[in-house]
C-alpha cells in the first residue's frame, strides 16, 4: 500500500506537504466563513460539500499532472498545446466582454452548462507556459514548428523573441484588465520575474515597463474624458465607456487606501465596509487562539469565504495561525529555486519559477489586502479561498511543480532537447 501511494504521489515532499496543509486549512476556513452562503442555501452543508468536491477534483488534477504523460509539461504536445490554449483563452476573454456574467460590478465569469468559469485563469496558465517556452534559448517549440513547416532550420533573433513575448503579454493583459485589473497586474509581475531571470536585456525589460505605464496613463486619461453614463446616444462613446466601466471602482479603491486616517476611519460606509470588518476580525484574533467556527465578522464581512478569508483565519487562530499560512507559502517560494536549478532545460526552470510565483504572489496580495497593506483587489487566497476555476488552476500549477520536481524529469528534459536537435525526428506526439 505504501509503495503504491509512493508511485502515485511522486515529487518533492515539501511541495506535497504545503499542498496538503493548504487543503486542510481550506476545508476548515471555508466551513467557518460561509455563514452567509448557508443562510441562502436550502441545505446547511451544501456550500462546504461543493467546496470539498472542488478540492477533490483539484487533487485529481495534481495526480494527473504528476503521473499521466499527456499532462507532462516537458512533452512537445504540451508545449505546442499551450499556444492553442492561449488563443482559446483570448476567445473566451473577448466573449466575456460582451456576454460575461456579472457578480458584483465585474463580469469575470462565463456560464457553461450550469457552471461558471473564469477565462482569466486559462489565460494566466497558458501565458506562463508559452513565455517559458519562448525564453528557452536551446529548444523553443515554436521555432521547431516553424522549422518543420519551412523545411529549413529557423530560430528567432533576440528582437523577434522579445517582440513575440511583448505581443502575447500585452494582448493577454489588456483582455484581462478590462474586467480584472488586479489579475492583469499580478500576471505582469510574474512575467517580469521570468524575464529578469532570463537572458533578455534589462534595457528591453525597462522598455516594456515604460510601455505598460504609457498604456495605463492613456486609459486613465480616456476614462476622465468620456461621460460616466454608458447609455450615451453616441454608440462609439457608449462602447468606450462600457469598456472602461471598472475605472471608477479602481480609482475609489486606490483613493480609499491612500486616504489619511481620521477620527471616523472605522465608520462603516459602502467604500470601506470590507476593510473595516477585516480589521475588526484581525483585531479580535490576538496572538494565539484555537477557535474554529467562532468568527463574528464572517456574518458582516463581504466575501469572507473568498477575498477576505485570511482575516477570518487570524480572527479564529490568532497571529500564530496567520503566520503559519505565510510560512507555508514561503516554504513553496524557497523550494522553487532548488527544483528549478535541477532542471536540464531552461523551459522547465522558467516554468517552475512562473508557476511558483503566480501562487505565492497572489497569496501575498490577498493577505496584504486583508491587513490593509494594499488596496482591495478581489484576489482569492490560493487553495484556501472558496472557488472553482481558481482552485483547479492553482492545483494545475502545483501539478507542474511536482511533475518537474520528480527525479526522472531531469533525464526526460535532456532527452527532449537531444531529440529536438534532429529535425527529422521532430514529432508532436512523443
Amino acid at each position: 500500500m505504501r509503495e503504491a501511494l509512493r508511485k502515485i504521489f511522486k515529487g518533492d515532499v515539501l511541495v506535497w506537504t504545503v499542498f496538503i496543509l493548504l487543503l486542510v486549512f481550506s476545508v476548515l476556513q471555508v466551513f467557518s466563513a460561509i455563514s452567509y452562503l448557508t443562510y441562502l442555501s436550502s441545505a446547511y452543508t451544501s456550500p462546504i460539500q461543493q467546496h470539498i468536491i472542488f478540492l477533490m477534483a483539484g487533487v485529481i488534477i495534481v495526480i494527473l499532472f504528476v503521473n499521466v504523460k499527456i499532462f507532462r509539461p516537458t512533452t512537445k504536445f504540451f508545449r505546442i498545446g499551450s499556444y492553442f490554449g492561449l488563443l482559446f483563452s483570448w476567445g473566451l476573454l473577448l466573449y466575456l466582454l460582451s456576454r460575461g456574467q456579472k457578480i458584483g460590478d465585474a463580469a469575470r465569469w462565463l456560464e457553461v452548462f450550469g457552471f461558471t468559469i473564469q477565462p482569466s485563469e486559462f489565460a494566466k496558465f497558458f501565458l506562463i507556459i508559452t513565455i517559458a517556452d519562448l525564453l528557452d534559448s536551446n529548444y523553443c517549440i515554436l521555432e521547431k514548428v516553424i522549422s518543420y513547416f519551412r523545411r529549413s532550420e529557423f530560430s528567432f533573433s533576440s528582437k523577434q523573441q522579445f517582440g513575440i513575448i511583448v505581443f502575447l503579454f500585452f494582448v493577454t493583459c489588456i483582455l484581462i484588465a478590462a474586467e480584472n485589473l488586479s489579475t492583469a497586474v499580478l500576471l505582469g509581475i510574474v512575467v517580469f520575474v521570468m524575464l529578469s531571470l532570463s537572458n533578455v536585456a534589462w534595457k528591453k525589460i525597462a522598455l516594456l515597463l515604460g510601455g505598460i505605464v504609457t498604456v495605463i496613463m492613456i486609459c486613465w486619461g480616456i476614462s476622465k474624458l468620456v461621460p460616466e453614463d454608458a447609455k450615451s446616444d453616441n454608440a462609439a462613446v457608449a462602447k468606450v465607456v462600457g469598456f472602461l466601466h471598472r475605472f471608477p471602482t479602481w480609482e475609489s479603491r486606490v483613493v480609499e487606501f491612500f486616504k489619511p486616517d481620521s477620527d471616523d476611519k472605522y465608520k462603516i460606509t459602502d467604500k470601506n465596509r470590507q476593510n473595516v470588518h477585516a480589521q475588526r476580525a484581525i483585531a479580535r484574533g490576538g496572538f494565539a487562539k484555537f477557535g474554529p467556527g467562532t468568527s463574528i465578522e464572517r456574518d458582516y464581512l463581504p466575501n469572507a469565504y473568498n477575498d477576505f478569508i485570511y482575516a477570518i483565519v487570524v480572527e479564529e487562530y490568532g497571529l500564530l495561525g496567520g503566520v503559519i499560512i505565510i510560512v507555508l507559502f514561503l516554504g513553496l517560494l524557497f523550494r522553487a529555486p532548488a527544483i528549478a536549478w535541477r532542471q536540464k532545460s531552461e523551459y522547465a526552470s522558467f516554468l517552475v519559477f512562473g508557476a511558483t510565483f503566480i501562487i505565492v504572489l497572489q497569496a501575498f496580495i490577498n493577505m496584504a489586502v486583508s491587513v490593509k497593506l494594499g488596496p482591495v483587489t478581489g484576489q482569492p487566497l490560493p487553495l484556501i479561498s472558496k472557488g472553482g476555476t481558481s482552485i483547479f488552476f492553482v492545483c494545475a500549477y502545483f501539478g507542474l511543480i511536482l511533475n518537474l520536481s520528480k527525479k526522472e524529469t531531469e533525464n526526460e528534459s535532456l532527452i527532449e532537447i537531444k531529440k529536438g536537435n534532429n529535425e527529422d525526428e521532430f514529432q508532436i506526439f512523443d
